[in-house]
């Protein structure tokens, strides 16, 4: 039995190596905020995840994703785990995933799913830069120096 990956895999394995060992392990110290990517990351790494074809991975290449087969996830979420860059947990870099909706949607809903999900998670991202703006410390008077 052989259990080398095929070499499509090898070369998506050490383009990945790459991309974490030169462009996330340097500045993984910087790139979070909590369990969120900041902002200015996280639209550079999203960039980047469509330039390396790891964009909606999960999503089948009916609704507009990539479509990649289970194996190929596996060396994707292995590569990435090799940081703290982004979180282990969520959606991180390669965009919204798939929910079990998507396989039962037919007609005109298909190709409206991958624009709608880009729209909500923009919109999220929006909503939550704004929250941030608004979240000021308080003063109370009893902290004020006189």
């Amino acid at each position: 039995m052989d259990f080398e990956l095929p070499e499509e895999l090898r070369i998506l394995k050490a383009g990945l190596r790459r991309f974490v060992d030169n462009e996330l392990i340097p500045i993984e110290r910087k790139t979070t905020d909590g369990e969120t990517v900041k902002p200015e990351y996280l639209e550079r790494f999203e960039k980047r995840a469509k330039e390396l074809g790891i964009w909606q991975l999960d999503v089948p290449e009916e609704y507009g994703g990539g479509g990649m087969p289970i194996l190929a996830r596996a060396i994707v979420w292995e590569e990435l785990s090799r940081t703290i860059a982004i979180p282990a947990r969520g959606e991180g870099i390669t965009g919204p995933s798939a929910r079990g909706i998507l396989y039962s949607l037919t007609g005109e809903m298909k190709g409206e799913v991958p624009a709608a999900a880009a729209a909500r998670r923009e919109e999220g991202l929006l909503r939550a830069d704004r929250a941030r703006r608004r979240i000021r410390p308080r003063r109370h008077a009893h902290h004020s120096r006189a």
